[in-house]
C-alpha cells in the first residue's frame, strides 16, 4: 500500500512544505520528524480503499531499510545499486550537497 500510494495515509502538513519551499531548499527537516508530523492529521480514506500520492509513503518506505540494516541509505545505495553497477560517476547524497561538477 505504500508503493502503490493506497496507504491513506496523509501527506506532509502544507506549512512544512511551503517552509520548505520559501527557504530555497534550505531548511533541513529529519526525516521522523516529518514523518510524525504527516502521521498527527487524519488519515485520507481507510487503508486500501483509495489512491492518493504523498510523500509520507515514500518518506516511511526510506526508513524500512535503514531500519532493518543498520546502515544509512547512502551505503546501501553505493553497495547494492552504485557499486554493483559500476557507476563510476554516480552518487547518493542524502544532504543534497552534489560533488563538483555536477548538472543542475
Amino acid at each position: 500500500m505504500l508503493l502503490n500510494n493506497s496507504s491513506g495515509l496523509p501527506n506532509l502538513p502544507p506549512s512544512l512544505f511551503d517552509d520548505w519551499v520559501n527557504s530555497n531548499g534550505r531548511l533541513h527537516f529529519q526525516i521522523d520528524g516529518l514523518i510524525a508530523a504527516a502521521v498527527r492529521q487524519p488519515i485520507v480514506f481507510r487503508p486500501g480503499r483509495g489512491y492518493d500520492y504523498t510523500n509520507t509513503e515514500y518518506l516511511i518506505l526510506g526508513q524500512i531499510p535503514q531500519r532493518v540494516t543498520r546502515r544509512t541509505l547512502d551505503q546501501l545505495y553505493r553497495r547494492y545499486v552504485i557499486g554493483p553497477l559500476g557507476l563510476k560517476h554516480t552518487s547518493f547524497q542524502p544532504n543534497h550537497v552534489l560533488p563538483k561538477p555536477n548538472v543542475r
